[in-house]
C-alpha cells in the first residue's frame, strides 16, 4: 500500500504540507496581512503529525492532523484539526473529488466516521479505511 501502510506511521512522524485552505473573513488589518502572506507565499508550509487517515476507495484519502501551526491559520478554521484531502490520481490524471468542496466532503466523512454512520454520502462504513495512529 506504499505510503498507506499504517506500519510505517507513527505520532513522532510528520507531514509537510501546502495549506490552500478558505479564510473565514477575519477583519480590517488581521484581514489585509493575511491576504500580503498568503500571496507572498509566506506560512504557506505547516509541519503536522497525523491522527487518523481515511481511505474512501475511489473517491478521497483524508488525513486529520494536528501540529504547530503558522499564526495566521487561527483565522483560517475554528475546529482544533486540520481536515486536508488529496485527490487520488487514476491513469496519470487527477479526478475531481465529486461535485462538492473537497474540505467539507472530508468532514462529512470524519464525522460520519467518528459517529459510526452505516452510509456516509453514499459509501458504506465498512468500505472506508482507517489508520489511527494516535496511540502510536
Amino acid at each position: 500500500m506504499g505510503f498507506l501502510d499504517a506500519s510505517q506511521w507513527s505520532m513522532k512522524d510528520e507531514l509537510h504540507v501546502t495549506l490552500f485552505l478558505g479564510c473565514r473573513e477575519p477583519e480590517g488589518e488581521r484581514r489585509k496581512q493575511i491576504g500580503q502572506a498568503i500571496a507572498m507565499g509566506e506560512d504557506m508550509m505547516a509541519t503536522v503529525s497525523p491522527k487518523r487517515l481515511l481511505v474512501v476507495p475511489g473517491r478521497l484519502v483524508c488525513a486529520e492532523v494536528e501540529g504547530d501551526d503558522p499564526g495566521f491559520l487561527d483565522d483560517l478554521q475554528t475546529q482544533p484539526h486540520l481536515h486536508i484531502t488529496m485527490a487520488l490520481e487514476s491513469r496519470g490524471e487527477s479526478r475531481g473529488l465529486d461535485n462538492g468542496c473537497p474540505a467539507k466532503l472530508s468532514g462529512r466523512f470524519l464525522m460520519g466516521f467518528k459517529e459510526q454512520w452505516e452510509v456516509i454520502e453514499g459509501t458504506r462504513l465498512s468500505d472506508i479505511e482507517a489508520f489511527d495512529f494516535s496511540d502510536n
